[in-house]
């Protein structure tokens, strides 16, 4: 027998995956776990005749002589199926083949072959597979495999998704995929427990600032642990919009308690700060179960957070500090003809004592060409008062006034000087590049 498995509590990302695999080894029997991720229930029950997995049970006593994995490379996510085959993930006595795309998650199969990379999904790297040997899919398959890449790779917004990522999604678009399906997929909150429990956990949230950090945290009771959970803290970190999330359900005839965190920063790596609760994951997403926990969970956690977290970037790190500047004596003009040889479309106006006094941009010049007044000083046509921050003013905050002010450069103000200034591409390419401050030079404003 020949078969290919994917990890417990499969995902989207892992049944797209199996299936794909059927194409490729159309002789090996795909096998289901045990347990289905709720966000991919709805899905597999909907293909569950067509796809006719082997429940892993209905291993018990057969005999091996071929494993496709996928979604996976840690024996430990596996074990439900090596129990039933009695088979030693170590030394399995047949070939192993491992379709990946965790290359952080070590393998437990060394005599293994291995096609991965640093995809946003495994279905990427059978879709490429697929391609490359120019087989194809059913519309089914193509759904499936799509709604694989959106599940895995947050529809297609995560740092690691790639131009390969795009050109697999065309191709199973072009096999017949439906996005229309897919987005249905992706309707985490199904069951009215899960939206009461969204509703709850709004009203319950509550937002703390550490280290810099915008942090939301939430609490709330239920009678025991539902299926969906992770879904409702997904859907609560989209509405809040917050650095990061930490969502936790205190199970009362349990006696127990699950957190599960979400992160948009790099600087907080919610895996490490579960870690010592007893939790893991990625560093965007992970959780952590608490058993019987002698302390209050919530206490417990804002520990961990505060002991944990690195500090925000603030407008020190990230700002240019050699600025150019126009001199308030200087006509417009003088001004213009200055932008347009640095390639800037403003620059902060400084008196003659150095001090900042207003903040000249391209559109306020155009005002007095079109009145003919290109002679008259800066003065008269700069921006003033300027919004400014201190060097300790962090991200989060750098985005709010952005924000708030509708403006592209924000001077940074050092006891009363002007030591650098955060502009947009400052601000963009630390959201791209993570901690680095990018830019070198003069500021980009």
């Amino acid at each position: 027998m020949k078969i290919i498995i994917g990890h417990s509590n499969m995902d989207l990302d892992c049944i797209a995956s199996i299936v794909l695999a059927t194409r490729l080894y159309p002789e090996h029997v795909p096998v289901k776990s045990g347990s289905i991720h709720p966000v991919a229930r709805h899905l597999y029950n909907l293909y569950e005749t067509e796809l006719e997995f082997l429940p892993a049970r209905e291993l018990k006593g057969e005999t091996v002589s071929d494993i496709v994995i996928v979604d996976t490379r840690s024996a430990s996510r596996l074990g439900e199926y090596f129990r039933q085959l009695q088979i030693d993930p170590a030394n399995p006595g047949c070939p192993v083949t491992i379709y990946d795309h965790h290359p952080d998650e070590g393998n437990d199969f060394p005599t293994a072959t291995v096609y991965g990379g640093d995809y946003g999904a495994t279905a990427t790297i059978l879709g490429l597979e697929l391609m490359k040997r120019d087989i194809e899919l059913t519309h089914s398959e193509a759904t499936i495999g799509l709604a694989g890449m959106y599940g895995d790779t947050g529809s297609f917004t995560h740092d690691n998704v790639t131009g390969d990522e795009f050109a697999v999604a065309a191709w199973f678009l072009s096999q017949g995929a439906t996005v229309r399906l897919v987005t249905s997929f992706l309707n985490t909150l199904r069951a009215s427990e899960q939206i009461e429990l969204f509703h709850a956990a709004l009203s319950n949230v509550e937002t703390v600032m550490i280290k810099g950090h915008a942090i939301s945290i939430f609490f709330i009771e239920i009678d025991r642990q539902i299926a969906g959970l992770s879904a409702v803290v997904e859907r609560v970190f989209e509405v809040e919009g917050t650095d990061a999330l930490f969502g936790g359900f205190l199970f009362t005839e349990e006696q127990s308690a699950l957190i599960v965190a979400r992160s948009g920063r790099e600087r907080i790596r919610v895996n490490e700060i579960l870690a010592g609760l007893g939790g893991g994951g990625h560093f965007k997403a992970a959780s952590a179960v608490l058993r019987n926990p002698e302390d209050d969970p919530r206490t417990m956690l804002e520990q961990r957070i505060r002991d944990s977290v690195a500090p925000a970037l603030t407008a020190a790190d990230i700002m240019t500090r050699t600025v150019e500047v126009i001199r308030d004596e200087w006509s417009l003009m003088d001004a213009s003809v200055f932008l347009e040889g640095i390639n800037h479309t403003g620059a902060p106006v400084l008196d003659d004592e150095g001090q900042l006094v207003g903040f000249l941009t391209l559109r306020d010049i155009m005002k007095g060409r079109k009145q003919g007044r290109m002679h008259v000083p800066v003065k008269g046509f700069m921006i003033r008062p300027v919004i400014t921050c201190p060097p300790q003013t962090t991200m989060h905050e750098i985005e709010q006034l952005f924000f708030a002010h509708n403006i592209g450069h924000l001077p940074v103000m050092d006891a009363g000087r002007l030591a650098g200034i955060v502009t947009r591409s400052d601000y963009l390419d630390t959201l791209e590049y993570g901690s680095l401050s990018v830019p070198l030079g003069p500021a980009r404003v």
